[in-house]
């Protein structure tokens, strides 16, 4: 790491100093990596969210989103959880679209399942409960080159691709399944 001095503040006309240290601007890990973004994203989790009773809410869309995390089979890693949406990556080779179609199934159908058993044994009438099986899936699958990044400690994939992927969920379609 480089050091570099600013000019923070003056006190009494004297300059104090401080020492920055700065990352270079590429670090030897800094390499580009063809990776599979794969996002599941709650569709009607706005509506939901904002619908209805916060505390059994957020408790129903955590243990859907752990459904969704507990069916990978491509052996996928979390890259973050965004509210109602896992942002799962794996590097290396594509997949094939048979293996990815599997994948989406797979988490699917233990979603619609779990959805299915609120439905089945309501434990309450709350908003929360009569309102969950107004939710659905959608899936973003892109492939393309990622730098995987530290920062603070936390890993952030970086890149045009991962922008890409995210601005794939951000769409004008009609359907809230996909």
């Amino acid at each position: 790491m480089k050091e570099s001095y600013r000019n923070t503040k003056k006190n009494n006309d004297k300059i104090s100093n401080i020492v920055i240290l700065n990352e270079p601007i590429l670090q030897t890990d800094d390499i580009l990596k063809k990776t599979l973004l794969f996002i599941p994203d709650i569709s009607g989790f706005t509506r939901f969210v904002n619908d209805t009773e916060i505390i059994h809410g957020t408790h129903i869309v955590a243990e859907l989103l752990e459904i969704i995390i507990n069916n990978n089979s491509l052996g996928l890693k979390v890259a973050e959880i965004e509210g109602d949406a896992v942002f799962f990556y794996r590097v290396g080779e594509k997949p094939s679209i048979k293996d990815i179609y599997m994948q989406c199934e797979k988490m699917f159908i233990a979603f619609h399942q779990h959805i299915k058993l609120y439905e089945r044994d309501r434990i309450c009438d709350c908003g929360s409960c009569t309102h969950t099986p107004n939710l659905t899936l959608k899936f973003v699958v892109h492939y393309g080159n990622v730098i995987e990044r530290k920062i603070l400690g936390h890993l952030q994939l970086m890149g045009p691709e991962v922008t890409t992927a995210h601005k794939l969920m951000k769409n004008n379609l009609e359907v809230h399944e996909y």
